[in-house]
């Protein structure tokens, strides 16, 4: 999962700007996400090549959990 900090002072907000960089020619780069709510949690992975083409998409929903172990359950299923 690819992160970046959002840094905003309480008269000025800072806004930052992601930005996907491509796995090595020959390579496939995996991103993970997940998502909590109250009752539930779902992971999902993205499988992608050096030109950014989703190689693969998958999904499923899990016990809920915290998001720490919600993305280190995607991390583990993606592999």
């Amino acid at each position: 999962h690819e992160l970046s900090l959002v840094s905003a002072l309480p008269t000025k907000p800072c806004l930052s700007i992601q930005h996907w960089s491509p796995p090595p020619l020959g390579s496939i780069k995996l991103n993970v996400d997940a998502a909590i709510s109250n009752i539930s949690a779902a992971i999902a992975v993205v499988a992608r090549d050096h030109l950014g083409v989703p190689v693969k998409v998958w999904a499923r929903t899990i016990k809920k959990t915290s998001p720490i172990q919600a993305e280190t359950d995607a991390l583990l299923w993606a592999l």
